[in-house]
């Protein structure tokens, strides 16, 4: 039997662990289960926690949503790189986000590897990414042997 549940921000939220907790506890009351539940009812409702973290101005809006869509469609790009002897390798992401002393920035994945620190960079991204995992799936018995990979992995590092 559940005693209490304690909603959390995750790590890069634009929330804290406060928030988090509010965030959860009023999806839950109101059963709202869909982005377009959760924004239909912010819309009518200035009361929603949702509300004061939404945009609505509609040209910062559009142009917030611009950048989500162009940022979906560059993480969506693998490549396959074929080299003359036949070997061929394939990349889940041609390009990587990277900071560079102007911000960030997308790099194609050949440029990144080649670079010694932007090399590490992608490394310990992929190394957040496998301890995400971890996070949201070791418990699972099925998933235990990976989980402790991951661990083994995470202490070199």
């Amino acid at each position: 039997m559940i005693k209490e549940k304690l909603y959390v921000a995750r790590i890069g939220a634009v929330f804290n662990n406060d928030e988090a907790q509010v965030f959860g506890e009023y999806l839950d009351s109101k059963q709202l289960k869909t982005p377009v539940e959760i924004l239909k009812d912010a819309e009518t409702n200035e009361a929603s926690p949702f509300w004061s973290f939404l945009e609505w101005d509609d040209t910062e809006a559009a142009e917030r949503f611009r950048v989500s869509q162009v940022r979906n469609i560059v993480n969506h790009i693998s490549i396959e790189i074929v080299y003359i002897d036949g070997e061929t390798i394939t990349f889940d992401r041609a390009y990587e986000i990277v900071s560079v002393e102007s911000g960030r920035e997308y790099i194609h994945i050949e440029e990144g590897l080649a670079d010694k620190d932007i090399r590490m960079q992608i490394i310990r991204r992929a190394l957040s990414n496998l301890q995400g995992w971890r996070k949201r799936y070791g418990e699972y018995k099925e998933f235990a042997g990976i989980a402790r990979e991951i661990d083994a992995l995470s202490e070199t590092f």
